[in-house]
Formats: C-alpha cells, structure tokens, sequence
C-alpha cells in the first residue's frame, strides 16, 4: 500500500489565486471586441480553501481563475528564443556526455590493463556497476528526484573515475576508476530519462528523448574518433584530458537548458498558432510554484485555473507499488529492449569479428572482383551499411520504448484535466483538489522510465 501523502503547508495557503506576472501567456483573437492594451484582471481577493463547501465548487474556480486580454503586438515578449532547440540540444549535448566516457574507456582496453589480463574484465566493470545502478537504484532510493544535485554527483564521480585510471598504475586501481565512471554512466542515464518526463508537454518530451538517444549514438563515434586523436598523446596524458569533459554537464544544465515553466505556452504559441489564432485546447503547465495551470479559451478570454500545487505533497511510492507499477513493463517493453541489446551486442563483439572473408576465387564473383583491392572496399562498405542499419534498429527500439514507458498510465490523468478545462467535466472536489494525483502521476513516470532503463545493460551483459 502506497504510504501516505502529507501536506507541507497550511491547507489555507494551499490555493493560491492566479500569478500572471510573466504574461503576456496567450493572445486571443485580434479582432476580438474586448481586446485592448492592457490587462482586465480578476480580483486577487484569497478565501481559506476550507471554507468552500462541496456546492462551492465553481464559486472556488471562479475565484481562482482570471480572464485576462494579452495584446497581439506583446505575444513574444516573454517567450523565449528557440526553446525547442535548446531542449534538443541540451539532451543531445547529455546523451553524447553520458555515454562518451564509456566508450574511450572500451576503445583504451588494450592500452589500460596488461597483456595478460583478459580485455573482457575491462569491458565488465565498465558495464556491471551501470546495471547494479540501474536495477536497484529506483527501488531503495524515496522521494522526489533531485536534479541539480544529481547533475552534480554525475559530475564528480565521472570526473574522479577518469582521474583514478588516470593516476593508477596497478590494474585493480584502474578497474576501481572504470567501475566509478560506470556508476556515473548508469546513474546519468536514469537521471537524464527520468528528467525527460518533467517537460511540460509531450511534444517537448518526444523531442527531449529523440535527442537524448542520437546523443548516445553519436558518443560512440565521437569517443572513438576522440581516443584516436588522445592516443598519441599516452595512455595516462589522454585519460587525463578527457577528464575535463563531465565539467560540461553542469554548463548546459544551468546555461543552455531552458527552465521548464518558462517553456509554458509554447505548445500552443507553436503548434496550434494559424494566422493569429490560437487551438481551443488545454494545455498542462508547471509554473514556478509547480501549480497546474489549465490554458484554454473561454468567452473571448484566456482562462487560466490553478490548481493545488503539487509541491505542497510529498508523495513517497512504497516497494509495494513499484512493484506493481513495474509488472506491466516487464513482458510489454522490458524484455523487447533487453533482447534487442543482447542480439546487438552478441553480434558487435562476437559475430563481427569473424566476418572477414576471403577474396572469391571461383564463380561468377570473380568477374566482380578481380583483386584484393577491388574486394575490400565493397566489403568494408556492406559492413559498414549494416552495422548502420544495426545501430538505427537498436535506436528506434531504445527510442520508442522509453517513449512509451513514459506515456504508460497517463491518458486517463490528462483526460479528467482536458475534460475539465473544456467544460465538459463537472467540476467536482475531485477534479479541482487533485494536487496529490498530479505529484503521484510525476512519480510514477520517473520511477517507470528509471525501472526500465536497466533492460538495455541487462542486454549489454548478457553477451
């Protein structure tokens, strides 16, 4: 059974009326008769919430609510510039940052342990204590994920890792160091999927995830490429400069990616904007208090309802539920995930290597290839197609299934809120008073996406 969720605030202040002082939020018709320059406002008058009654219901709404007029001119003056680039290019710059380090340390095995020491031990410790995060971690770790700090931790204990292969000289220092930067490869990647599920619209999010998962792939040719170049520099010289590389983690988590509730709106202002006119659509966004706030066009006017926030909850899920949260995942997306980074691996260290043939000698090939010279060139290139057509499977299917594990369990959510907004729903205590679903439905996402992300390195040790 779910523990119990408490308060943290008065339930007096857990309402607050409608902050629009980062308007203009929505424009409205330009021709609209009640259009003019400045905001009709609401009364800000506050009522304790404890003295509605159940039959107040709307008169609550009403007072929490504004019907605000938002100049077509004034439309982008608070809005800020190329937010979906900047969300794509932070997740991009995260997955190429994550994963990175893990690849120099595969493609620097020969050169981190000594001949007689089995290259396979390299590639274990830098996969196991990724899989040990990643498996346990939701699990035993409560409460509400704490990003910055996590950001932090990724970067230190990258950052240490890569030193410690750096300065040791023994193997079993040196494995210390590949097993630390595991951990930070393992943690950052549940930490980086779960902060997919933050962004304030799905659109945001699907273009987030898309992001994070080319980042992954492209670490692997820039960590490779990268290893070339620090290679003729030494073994240790080399390590040593890539350390530096996780000090960029906290550069674009703080001055490239947006803050989420300023990306409120943007929905609607991109996507649903045609010749001035906005969607009649709600959109879910969480401002700086973290309300819900419900955007929707109602008699000519934005209408903006608050919600309780869902600050005011700590919500804690209990071994219990995330069990039963993770039990649809397993057969539906977990074992397809897994199964797709066995096979790939499989292929990558076992079959690959063993794929150089011979030059033909006989046949109708023969009149194809008349040398060696001629052979290599179509061979290295068919090898190179499919291992292309490898890599764009496994990331289609890494992709896809987060997205969904992320979407899993929501519909129902977002249709009371959507429902709501358009008036079809009556406003029931239930509707209005839903703060705690809300942090619980966060919750939740985060643990899904977290719980699931440990079938991939599952996969990668099958192999």
């Amino acid at each position: 059974m779910a523990a119990p969720s408490a308060p943290v605030r008065p339930p007096e202040e857990a309402y607050q009326l409608a902050d629009f002082s980062r308007l203009p939020r929505l424009a409205m018709h330009g021709d609209n008769q009640h259009a003019s320059n400045s905001f009709e406002r609401a009364s800000r008058q506050r009522m304790p919430a404890e003295d509605y009654g159940e039959e107040d219901v709307d008169a609550f709404a009403a007072d929490n609510e504004e019907l605000v007029h938002v100049p077509q001119a004034n439309l982008k003056d608070d809005r800020i510039k190329h937010p979906r680039v900047r969300v794509a290019a932070s997740f991009f710059l995260f997955g190429v940052l994550n994963n990175i380090l893990y690849v120099i340390i595969l493609s620097a095995a020969l050169d981190l342990v000594s001949p007689s020491t089995p290259k396979g031990l390299v590639a274990f410790f830098n996969i196991f204590p990724s899989l040990i995060t990643k498996l346990f971690w939701p699990y035993l770790v409560h409460g509400a994920v704490r990003y910055k700090r996590r950001i932090l931790v990724c970067t230190a204990a990258s950052w240490m890792g890569m030193v410690v292969i750096a300065a040791g000289s023994s193997t079993a220092i040196r494995l210390l160091g590949i097993g630390l930067a595991s951990f930070s490869s393992g943690f950052g990647e549940m930490t980086f999927l779960q902060l997919t599920t933050t962004l304030p619209t799905p659109s945001f999010s699907r273009d987030a995830l898309g992001a994070w998962s080319s980042g992954t792939g492209g670490a692997g040719i820039g960590g490779a490429g990268l290893w070339w170049i620090l290679r003729g520099l030494g073994v240790k010289r080399g390590i040593a400069i890539a350390s530096v590389l996780p000090f960029a983690f906290p550069l674009v988590f703080f001055f490239l990616l947006p803050e989420f509730h300023r990306l409120d709106g943007h929905s609607v202002l991109e996507d649903d904007c045609t010749h001035g006119t906005i969607a009649q659509q709600p959109i879910f966004a969480a401002d700086d208090d973290d309300d819900l706030s419900i955007h929707t066009e109602f008699d000519g006017h934005a209408r903006k309802v608050i919600l309780p926030s869902a600050a005011v909850y700590e919500v804690v899920l209990s071994t219990q539920e995330k069990i039963e949260l993770v039990k649809p995942l397993v057969l539906k997306f977990m074992l397809p995930l897994f199964l797709v980074y066995a096979f790939e691996y499989i292929i990558n260290t076992g079959v690959a290597p063993t794929l150089a043939f011979p030059p033909p000698h006989s046949g109708p090939w023969t009149h194809v290839f008349k040398s060696v010279r001629d052979y290599y060139p179509f061979w290295s290139l068919t090898f190179f197609l499919l291992t292309c057509l490898e890599g764009l499977m496994g990331g289609i299917g890494y992709c896809m299934t987060f997205y969904h594990v992320a979407r899993e369990g929501e519909d129902g959510h977002l249709h009371n809120y959507s429902r709501l907004a358009d008036g079809q729903a009556e406003s029931t205590p239930e509707n209005l008073h839903s703060a705690e679903n809300k942090a619980r439905s966060k919750a939740r996402k985060e643990f899904r996406i977290a719980a699931a992300g440990a079938a991939d390195s599952l996969g990668k040790c099958f192999d």
